[in-house]
């Protein structure tokens, strides 16, 4: 029977029909999981249709990467769960059969600079989160510039990559969220690359080494209403001051900031359209600091004590890592 002709019975339901009934289920936030993975052991009319409805996955085990490149060809979502390794740069190479595929989290332990190429052919995507520990290197985000559709960027664990690592990523002129953790490298000059991405909106740095040249060039991206720097300790009160050109700031973490003082405050508090700041661990905020903050309508985060009110950047653990920054650092 085809897909157009009238449904004899239950078993032959017309691909439209299921359709709706897997709007109707996602609709009333019941999700259409209950429906599709039942829908695949019914026969093979109902296996074909489920199989193409299939838009988003979690992959957590490696065996699974098999299965499903050639058959759920209609994937819009692709997660790997955190820990994930060893699928290989030829595994990661064959995902650009994926045509739809716009959003993918690939935080695994095996990328590398090897990888990164292969996901610069997936030019569909608008969402890429990377982790890159200390395999992947500036030269390796030059496949970042193929993905010319891309509005968020997360780049967590970027031990190696630097300033110049920065000049990739501002080639993406639609980037409207930038997300970059533990990239020890960037500091000022980097950031300079990004002054032209003038849709940016969300940026978040932490545990770089953003200075206040960087702040300045941060000041340059007049449309962010969202800034974090959470365990950016190389900035001032004279960072902060460059911030005075963001008129649509709305929320400000400086989490674990330690070198500005009540002084850096007095331009903070000049950001009218602050409706949120965190303020978690910034050890030279006194008294003063706090009364220049009293006269902005923003909520003020000051302690983390009351576990609704964590700061955005947990305290990293130490593990068998830390010998390996230690050694870095070093080298440099």
């Amino acid at each position: 029977m085809k897909d157009g002709d009238p449904a004899s019975d239950w078993g032959h339901l017309t691909f439209q029909v299921l359709e709706c009934v897997k709007d109707v289920l996602e609709r009333g936030n019941m999700g259409s999981t209950c429906l599709i993975k039942p829908a695949r052991l019914v026969n093979r009319h109902w296996h074909r249709w489920a199989t193409d409805a299939v838009t988003a996955l979690t992959l957590s085990k490696e065996p699974f990467m098999a299965r499903v490149v050639g058959k759920f060809t209609r994937l819009q979502c692709l997660t790997f769960a955190r820990g994930f390794r060893g699928i290989g740069e030829h595994a990661v190479a064959s995902l650009a059969i994926f045509d739809h595929l716009v959003d993918l989290d690939y935080r695994c332990l095996d990328v590398n600079d090897k990888v990164l190429p292969h996901l610069g052919a997936l030019t569909a995507l608008t969402r890429l989160r990377l982790c890159g520990y200390f395999a992947v290197t500036d030269e390796a985000l030059l496949a970042l510039r193929q993905l010319t559709g891309l509005k968020q960027l997360g780049l967590m664990n970027f031990y190696q990559i630097t300033d110049n690592g920065l000049s990739h990523v501002g080639q993406l002129s639609g980037l409207k969220h930038l997300t970059i953790s533990d990239a020890w490298g960037i500091t000022g000059t980097g950031l300079a690359h990004l002054t032209k991405l003038s849709s940016m909106t969300w940026v978040h740095f932490s545990n770089c080494n953003v200075t206040d040249d960087g702040l300045r060039n941060v000041g340059k991206l007049t449309a962010i209403h969202h800034l974090a720097l959470p365990g950016c300790t190389r900035f001032s009160d004279r960072g902060l001051e460059h911030l005075l050109s963001l008129r649509s700031l709305t929320h400000l973490d400086l989490t674990d900031c330690e070198h500005f003082t009540d002084d850096g405050l007095q331009h903070v508090a000049k950001l009218a359209a602050l409706k949120r700041v965190v303020l978690i661990r910034c050890r030279q905020i006194t008294e003063v600091g706090e009364a220049h903050m009293r006269g902005l309508a923003a909520e003020c985060v000051w302690e983390a004590e009351d576990r609704s009110q964590r700061p955005l950047a947990a305290p990293m653990k130490r593990g068998w890592w830390w010998r390996r920054v230690k050694r870095s650092r070093r080298r440099r």
